[in-house]
Protein backbone atom coordinates (compact mmCIF):
# COMPACT_ATOMS: atom_id res chain seq x y z
CA UNK A 1 0.00 0.00 0.00
CA UNK A 2 1.23 3.31 -0.75
CA UNK A 3 -0.41 6.74 0.25
CA UNK A 4 0.51 10.18 -1.15
CA UNK A 5 0.83 13.01 0.63
CA UNK A 6 -2.36 14.41 -1.21
CA UNK A 7 -4.48 11.70 0.25
CA UNK A 8 -4.49 9.50 -2.69
CA UNK A 9 -3.59 5.64 -1.92
CA UNK A 10 -2.46 2.62 -3.83
CA UNK A 11 -3.03 -0.76 -2.87
CA UNK A 12 -1.62 -4.02 -4.24
CA UNK A 13 -2.51 -7.56 -3.56
CA UNK A 14 -1.51 -10.83 -3.98
CA UNK A 15 -3.78 -13.29 -5.95
CA UNK A 16 -2.08 -16.44 -5.77
CA UNK A 17 -3.45 -17.14 -8.92
CA UNK A 18 -0.24 -17.44 -12.28
CA UNK A 19 -1.00 -15.51 -15.22
CA UNK A 20 0.25 -18.66 -16.79
CA UNK A 21 -2.76 -19.94 -16.77
CA UNK A 22 -6.11 -17.70 -16.17
CA UNK A 23 -6.53 -13.90 -16.85
CA UNK A 24 -6.46 -11.18 -14.77
CA UNK A 25 -6.53 -10.50 -12.12
CA UNK A 26 -3.43 -12.69 -11.42
CA UNK A 27 0.56 -12.63 -10.60
CA UNK A 28 3.13 -12.37 -12.84
CA UNK A 29 6.21 -14.52 -11.81
CA UNK A 30 9.48 -12.96 -14.21
CA UNK A 31 12.99 -14.15 -12.85
CA UNK A 32 12.00 -15.56 -9.47
CA UNK A 33 10.20 -12.15 -8.87
CA UNK A 34 5.82 -11.89 -8.02
CA UNK A 35 4.48 -8.79 -9.29
CA UNK A 36 1.00 -8.96 -7.34
CA UNK A 37 -2.19 -9.07 -9.38
CA UNK A 38 -4.59 -7.32 -7.54
CA UNK A 39 -4.81 -3.03 -7.55
CA UNK A 40 -7.12 -0.49 -5.86
CA UNK A 41 -7.00 3.45 -6.22
CA UNK A 42 -8.90 5.45 -3.81
CA UNK A 43 -8.62 9.02 -1.90
CA UNK A 44 -8.50 9.37 1.90
CA UNK A 45 -11.30 11.54 2.96
CA UNK A 46 -10.98 11.88 6.74
CA UNK A 47 -8.25 10.92 9.56
CA UNK A 48 -8.85 11.04 13.43
CA UNK A 49 -6.26 9.76 15.40
CA UNK A 50 -5.11 6.43 14.23
CA UNK A 51 -8.18 5.94 12.08
CA UNK A 52 -8.14 7.17 8.34
CA UNK A 53 -11.75 6.81 6.04
CA UNK A 54 -11.85 7.48 2.46
CA UNK A 55 -13.04 5.20 -1.24
CA UNK A 56 -11.82 2.82 -3.35
CA UNK A 57 -12.71 4.38 -6.66
CA UNK A 58 -11.39 1.75 -9.21
CA UNK A 59 -10.49 -2.02 -9.17
CA UNK A 60 -9.44 -5.21 -11.39
CA UNK A 61 -9.97 -7.02 -8.41
CA UNK A 62 -13.86 -6.24 -6.64
CA UNK A 63 -13.70 -9.55 -4.65
CA UNK A 64 -10.84 -8.69 -2.80
CA UNK A 65 -10.60 -4.79 -3.04
CA UNK A 66 -14.00 -3.93 -3.46
CA UNK A 67 -14.95 0.13 -4.76
CA UNK A 68 -16.83 1.95 -1.97
CA UNK A 69 -15.88 2.76 1.24
CA UNK A 70 -12.75 1.71 3.54
CA UNK A 71 -11.30 2.02 6.94
CA UNK A 72 -7.72 2.17 7.28
CA UNK A 73 -6.54 1.51 11.00
CA UNK A 74 -3.03 2.26 12.55
CA UNK A 75 -1.32 -0.53 14.53
CA UNK A 76 1.42 1.16 16.25
CA UNK A 77 2.45 -1.93 17.98
CA UNK A 78 3.49 -3.69 14.97
CA UNK A 79 3.94 -1.19 12.26
CA UNK A 80 0.61 -2.31 10.48
CA UNK A 81 -2.41 -0.86 9.10
CA UNK A 82 -5.86 -2.48 8.97
CA UNK A 83 -8.00 -2.61 5.99
CA UNK A 84 -10.16 -4.75 4.29
CA UNK A 85 -9.57 -7.57 6.97
CA UNK A 86 -5.92 -7.69 5.84
CA UNK A 87 -2.85 -6.33 7.33
CA UNK A 88 -0.61 -3.84 5.40
CA UNK A 89 2.58 -3.82 7.03
CA UNK A 90 5.58 -1.24 7.69
CA UNK A 91 9.28 -2.12 7.69
CA UNK A 92 9.01 -2.96 11.44
CA UNK A 93 6.25 -5.09 11.67
CA UNK A 94 6.68 -8.98 13.15
CA UNK A 95 7.27 -11.87 11.06
CA UNK A 96 3.50 -13.64 10.62
CA UNK A 97 1.85 -10.63 11.32
CA UNK A 98 0.76 -9.22 7.31
CA UNK A 99 -0.60 -11.13 4.71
Amino acid sequence: MTVNADGTFTMELRTYVSCTDNPPPCDTDTNAQITDGAHALGTLRTVSGTVASGVISTTNDAPQMPTGPVTFTLDTTNDAINALNLNWCGPNAPVGICY
